[in-house]
């Protein structure tokens, strides 16, 4: 097809989405680009990438380009247009139709300074945006009817982003109009041609296409019309992104499509404009600065992302922003092409051959078949396909790229040495050890001969089940797979003794043996909860009360309250037993600004029991509600999780403030393991995020407009 059709996508994350539309409409011509500034990041943050790169790049012959900011996008293409020495009718042949940016964000770190600033920030992301996209737009021509086929640039928001972003206001200051406004469940053919340009045939989805379930079913808040050509919504920390589904919500998702005016063809100058004589307004976005400098600062980087820590688990105060500036990314030296691993440069680890019984079988099952030799050192399925995403695995001196390729008779299947998943971990610190799904080796206690801990204190994260050996995410699994790679071959026997509730995060205690050893639990386990709640306990509380477990209906929710249920929870300052009862102490109690009274204060408390049939954490909710302090965003507590100020809730998102975050192991010598608690359950947290912030509030009150 002459003349085709040009696409540029800016902020691409995996580039799923630069896939998917290649592979919708194949005739299209596709330049996908990223932030990141090689290959070897991009595969590092979104491990999926790797096959999109080889399909992209090898498959379907399109380009892709690193180290794209996308407020200078004209940066990138006037570097290339100056190494082709290309002349002005080539460069037009270059230049796009259409420029496309699916969700933008910065990160949410300015949320902790200012909802307002916040805004701002992005509103500062999508002018500058606009205006770069219109420098790599193709000129409107005449067309014999006297219509111009508009080049246009593209952007999806969700929520209310739209608003709050002030998209329109951008555009409207770039000399831009709306086009079109549609649902992202719409074919793309609604929104991404326009009139009068020749038909493109929407092509067959292939089976292998589509991407996995939660893309495709709306999980997510959307179903993407190209979910079924693969493309995947991530987040800015790829692999490293450890929170839920929620987080990753995109409601009401929609393509805006905006094209020039009819009377501004040209691009707006970059000029500071002088207002005054000591303020420097900026022509893009109409920030304005107290000095020329600040302006021109401003103009080389005006949105940048805020690039958080992998290790950051101890809350949103301890998220420190990285920002590196184009100039010092352009000073890197180039890195060189991407090149897949290659079986002849590395020691193969071990190799094997296909028999007959394994004719047509997949990779990803064959590989942990034990009577298949590879199965010594690949455990469970999420094993071999991180090995095959990390381009590991070998078929016939081939790198397998596909996690669902089936493999026949005498095929040769190889594993090289360098695979994570095979190496020893002995040389990782026995103080904290980090493990696969966020689970962390707090303290190993009592070795036997050969390096065994009778006891592991693991810290577990929230949506983990503490007992199972039916599936390899569960805690036990992660613990015994850990040990049993790092000493060996050794077959071990894990339990977990705690039976902290899925939806809790927390420290559990687990034992460990050999399989021929009987080992001998704990006499018993003291957990120590952190919990924030609604309300202020009275004084007596800061002594610390204990409370009787209750008896029944701690799992009964789904039943209707009558008049005749009782509850069988009492308070006493008497000491009770551990294993029937809570110690609760009030350590610290925090009101509202705006309100002295006891219903709008949050108090954190330190609860205590050895209560072990399950559930503790569910139970020890049950319990604070009956007693009249519900746990903040607990879900039968949605009047007073609704009283909280918004900025607190935009920090909380849906989590609910509760934790073990102490164990005392009561046996022969006691042992007591501890680490911080999080951040959102210290009111003295919020102290602090929220009165900086009612300052600031009635400062800016007290301002004359």
């Amino acid at each position: 097809m002459t003349n085709s059709f040009r696409v540029l996508t800016v902020g691409d994350g995996d580039l799923s989405f630069s896939l998917a539309i290649k592979r919708a409409y194949p005739d299209l011509s596709v330049t996908a680009s990223t932030l990141l500034e090689s290959p070897a990041e991009l595969i590092g943050t979104y491990s999926n990438s790797f096959a999109i790169i080889h399909e992209f790049t090898e498959t379907w012959n399109e380009t892709i380009l690193y180290g794209v900011d996308a407020t200078r996008i004209q940066d990138k293409l006037s570097l290339l247009f100056d190494n082709n020495n290309n002349n002005k009718e080539e460069e037009e042949l270059q230049l796009f139709d259409m420029v496309l940016f699916n969700h933008p964000h910065l990160g949410s770190d300015t949320l902790l300074e200012s909802e307002e600033k916040h805004a701002t920030k992005h509103h500062v992301l999508l002018a500058h945006y606009f205006h770069s996209a219109k420098q790599v737009l193709k000129k409107p021509k005449k067309k014999k009817n006297g219509a111009a086929a508009a080049a246009a640039i593209h952007i999806c928001l969700c929520g209310n982003q739209p608003q709050t972003w002030d998209v329109m206001g951008a555009a409207r200051n770039n000399g831009l109009h709306c086009r079109t406004e549609t649902s992202i469940d719409c074919p793309i053919d609604s929104w991404l041609f326009p009139e009068g340009t020749e038909k493109y045939v929407l092509s067959r989805v292939e089976s292998h296409y589509r991407a996995k379930r939660k893309f495709r079913n709306g999980k997510l808040g959307s179903k993407h019309f190209l979910s079924r050509y693969g493309y995947m919504h991530r987040r800015t920390e790829g692999d490293r992104f450890r929170g839920t589904d929620r987080e990753m919500n995109v409601q009401q998702s929609v393509n805006y499509v905006f094209v020039r005016d009819a009377d501004n063809t040209e691009t707006s100058s970059l000029m500071p404009k002088e207002v005054s004589a000591d303020v420097w307004t900026c022509s893009v976005c109409r920030l304005t600065f107290s000095k020329e400098e600040l302006l021109t600062e401003h103009l080389k980087n005006p949105a940048l992302p805020d690039l958080q820590s992998p290790s950051v688990d101890k809350g949103v105060s301890q998220i420190i922003p990285v920002k590196k500036s184009v100039e010092a990314k352009q000073s890197q030296k180039k890195q060189s092409p991407f090149q897949p691993p290659d079986s002849n440069n590395s020691t193969v680890l071990i190799e094997a051959a296909v028999s007959k019984e394994f004719e047509s079988t997949r990779i990803k099952w064959l590989c942990r078949q034990s009577s298949f030799p590879l199965s010594k050192y690949i455990k469970s399925k999420k094993q071999c396909e991180d090995a095959i995403k990390q381009g590991m695995i070998f078929v016939n001196k081939q790198v397998a790229l596909d996690t669902g390729r089936i493999v026949h008779e005498n095929d040769v299947v190889s594993l090289i040495e360098k695979n994570e998943c095979v190496e020893k971990t002995a040389e990782l610190p026995a103080s904290l050890v980090e493990l696969s799904m966020g689970v962390k080796i707090i303290k190993s206690i009592a070795f036997d001969d050969i390096g065994v801990p009778s006891l592991v204190v693991a810290y577990k994260p929230v949506g983990m089940r503490c007992v199972g050996q039916f599936a390899s995410d569960t805690l036990e699994m992660i613990v015994k797979s850990h040990f049993e790679y790092r000493l060996g071959s050794v077959d071990l026997n894990c339990q977990s003794l705690s039976k902290v509730d899925t939806g809790c995060a927390g420290l559990c205690v687990l034992s460990l043996g050999r399989a021929t050893d009987n080992t001998m639990p704990p006499s018993k386990i003291i957990y120590s909860f952190t919990v924030l709640v609604h309300g202020s306990p009275d004084d007596s509380w800061r002594s610390g009360v204990y409370v009787t477990l209750p008896k029944s209906g701690s799992r009964n929710w789904k039943r209707q309250k009558t008049s005749n249920d009782t509850t069988d929870i009492t308070t006493s300052e008497s000491k009770l037993d551990l294993s029937e009862a809570l110690f609760v102490q009030c350590k610290d109690t925090y009101h509202m600004k705006d309100d002295q009274s006891a219903h709008n204060a949050v108090s954190t408390l330190v609860i205590q029991s050895s209560h072990d049939n399950g559930r503790l954490a569910n139970t020890i909710s049950f319990t604070c509600r009956e007693l009249g302090y519900p746990v903040v965003n607990d879900r039968f507590a949605k009047r007073e999780s609704a009283s909280l100020p918004r900025r607190m809730k935009n920090l909380l998102k849906q989590k609910v403030c509760i934790g073990c975050y102490q164990v005392k192991i009561c046996d022969e010598v006691a042992s007591v393991v501890s680490i911080e608690p999080h951040n959102r359950t210290q009111s003295n947290f919020w102290r602090e995020q929220l009165d900086a912030n009612f300052v600031k509030l009635e400062a800016n009150k007290s301002v004359p407009t």
